[in-house]
């Protein structure tokens, strides 16, 4: 919690102290188009899974911070949240809980489903979708994105 919640909230903090929101517009050149902070996030930010509770938690939390966040600059033309979940992938994290004896069956069982079936998002389909976005602002500031919501930017 203190790397994925409290270090996270004290960064942007100190960032927007120093660049944005706390002053009257952000201190870069007047070039600056927008100020981008992004969030990966998940769905377990918003749904239940077994034996996930402090990672559900955590993510949870960040989401909130960020919509809050979000929320607090919607006065600013130079700053946007983008929350995006970038999908399930085939990391070392998903390989950790698929051994795990103490994951929830019903999760072993569906993450190793995808894997089988070869239904893991590609990282970096999932890593150009994000950077797209991000870059062009084609995204609500503070509304989660999904994986599956940027499907357009393939066909660009």
């Amino acid at each position: 919690f203190e790397l994925n919640v409290t270090s996270v909230m004290w960064l942007n903090k100190r960032f927007l102290d120093a660049f944005g929101g706390s002053k009257c517009d952000l201190k870069m050149s007047e070039k600056t188009t927008k100020l981008v902070f992004m969030n990966v996030s998940s769905r377990a930010a918003i749904a239940p899974y077994p034996t996930l509770s402090q990672y559900c938690t955590a993510k949870a939390a960040r989401e909130m911070h960020f919509r809050v966040l979000a929320a607090e600059q919607s006065t600013s033309n130079k700053v946007q949240v983008f929350s995006y979940a970038p999908g399930s992938m085939d990391t070392d994290m998903q390989q950790t809980m698929r051994e795990s004896p103490l994951m929830a069956p019903e999760l072993v069982k569906w993450f190793e489903e995808m894997k089988q079936q070869g239904t893991f998002v590609p990282m970096q389909q999932s890593s150009h979708r994000a950077v797209v976005a991000a870059i062009t602002g084609d995204f609500e500031s503070g509304k989660l994105v999904t994986f599956d919501d940027l499907n357009y930017i393939d066909n660009l």
